[in-house]
């Protein structure tokens, strides 16, 4: 829904890494695939369906048209792939539109289709992102040829991006479709370029589909392009839980870096770590102030929540940059996991505008909540237990009574980073939003309970919230979204949040 109404819009995020991969799911019947997508798609940034492999079973044994097969993939697909590029490949016409119904990110165009029909489907895209596809396997294409110029021409008049594909028969048509490339890059501006070649030959392309992620990793790093780096977890081992699973992550996806946990040592040790040559980036817990004088570049959100927790490099993806020099950034991945968490089962749009209620034991618990609420557009945030003194206090109205509370009639979310042994604090909140006499009992439906809490907590704040009708979430859940925004930061790779939750159980890793 995010996708359908412009509020979410993945292909700008992807756009901007230097390098990203995709799976193709070959299923008759993508239900084969659903239960394994999760470890299937570890370091993708889409995941392909090949709708015009499908076939669906019917009761009789016979199988289902392709239009039944669209319906129930709209239906139940979406509910596990966080980002689906659709491949289309039919002879008919009256049922493109479908497409474009089913928040689905990418759309796969084959050239060959007619221009009437190219044309159309660009005119009715909406926020999806059309690919124009051509195919050549008979081996003689050649990219160096005028027809390569021509076809990518063609290709662009109704697409975002170009996907130009060969199958070739010697090691030199590498080097020719790399100038092909150059070329196409120094005309400016334009849809962008996705050129593999096909067959063994074609395999230093890299060709996604020929090789795993892992394996393209490994083939980066021998050819160069992804030099080894030094990664470290700061903080004591308990402050630093995810650390094992980060360096089970980057093993699974063939990355060549070392990943170490060190304790925070003596004043002038962080110095010494960022210093250093082969230094690729930190993930630091507890954070430290976004004052930090050793950190030459702070990210805006960083600079606002007054928390570095991630330090990252601003050639994070690939190891090199245009100027051949990285830069260190420090940047704070807390208020992406809870941005990530908030809008998991809702629309961006329906914070807009709405109330709000945090409940911290400082503004220092509260900050990253704060930055994330903002960047939905939410209304009044109210704050319970501590006063904002920093830049994100402006707007924020803080209860001073048990009359405050009494003026704010149904907020839309509660926020509770209170400490452990405060956690039952929030519990009578919730019971008055819940059960104050004045609202039906479905005025609690569709509203949103967030727990930042961590550690043995007094009472159940969360089972409160859920028993009363909140949609409620959990430490956890925040935990394993900034996971995922801390290796997106980190190594420029994609883990699905899904095969996070899986792998680390409850409590998290």
């Amino acid at each position: 829904m995010a996708l359908i109404l412009g509020q979410t819009r993945p292909h700008e995020d992807l756009r901007t890494k230097p390098r990203t991969n995709f799976i193709s799911t070959t299923f008759p019947d993508v239900h084969a695939a659903l239960p394994n997508l999760d470890i299937l798609s570890v370091g993708s940034d889409a995941v392909e369906i090949r709708v015009d492999l499908l076939v669906e079973p019917t009761p009789d044994g016979s199988l289902a048209g392709i239009r039944n097969s669209l319906l129930y993939l709209q239906r139940d697909v979406p509910k596990k792939m966080a980002s689906s590029q659709w491949t289309i490949r039919y002879s008919s016409t009256n049922i493109f539109g479908e497409q474009f119904n089913g928040g689905v990110e990418y759309v796969d165009v084959e050239l060959w289709l007619p221009e009437d029909i190219r044309k159309r489907l660009a005119e009715a895209k909406g926020s999806s992102v059309i690919l124009s596809a051509f195919h050549d396997f008979s081996g003689a294409w050649k990219w160096s040829a005028p027809e390569a110029q021509r076809i990518f021409t063609e290709s662009a008049k109704y697409a975002d991006i170009v996907k130009m594909i060969a199958m070739v028969h010697s090691v030199e048509a590498n080097y020719e479709l790399e100038y092909f490339r150059s070329t196409i890059k120094a005309r400016g501006p334009g849809p962008l370029l996705s050129a593999v070649n096909m067959g063994q030959l074609g395999q230093l392309s890299p060709a996604p589909g020929q090789l795993t992620a892992a394996e393209i990793n490994e083939a980066l790093h021998i050819m160069g392009q992804l030099p080894k780096r030094d990664l470290y977890a700061i903080g004591s081992f308990r402050a630093t839980p995810q650390s094992m699973f980060i360096r089970k992550c980057l093993n699974e996806l063939g990355l060549p870096h070392t990943f170490s946990t060190i304790d925070r040592g003596p004043k002038g040790s962080m110095e010494s770590i960022l210093s250093q040559p082969a230094f690729g980036g930190a993930s630091v817990n507890p954070p430290i102030s976004s004052a930090t004088p050793y950190i030459p570049t702070i990210s805006e959100a960083a600079r606002a929540i007054g928390l570095v927790d991630t330090i990252a490099l601003s050639n994070a993806t690939t190891g090199s940059s245009v100027d051949g020099a990285a830069r260190i950034i420090g940047e704070n991945a807390t208020w992406k996991g809870i941005r990530a968490t908030l809008t998991q089962e809702y629309v961006p749009s329906a914070y807009h505008g709405r109330a709000a209620i945090i409940v911290a034991g400082s503004e220092t618990h509260a900050s990253a909540a704060i930055f994330a609420l903002r960047s939905l557009d939410i209304g009044t945030i109210y704050t319970v237990g501590f006063k904002a003194v920093g830049p994100l206090a402006a707007g924020l109205e803080p209860f001073t009574s048990i009359q405050s509370v009494k003026l704010v009639e149904q907020p839309f979310v509660i926020v509770s980073a209170l400490p452990p042994e405060k956690s039952l604090l929030v519990q009578p909140l919730l019971r008055h939003y819940s059960s104050n006499g004045r609202s039906s009992p479905c005025s609690t439906c569709g509203k949103v309970y967030l727990d930042l809490t961590t550690g043995p907590r007094k009472g159940d704040p969360a089972s409160v919230a859920a028993s009363a009708g909140w949609t409620a979430y959990g430490s956890e859940d925040v935990d394993a979204w900034t996971t995922v925004e801390t290796l997106r930061l980190l190594v420029g790779q994609n883990v699905p949040f899904d095969f996070v939750r899986m792998a680390s159980g409850r409590p998290l890793f």
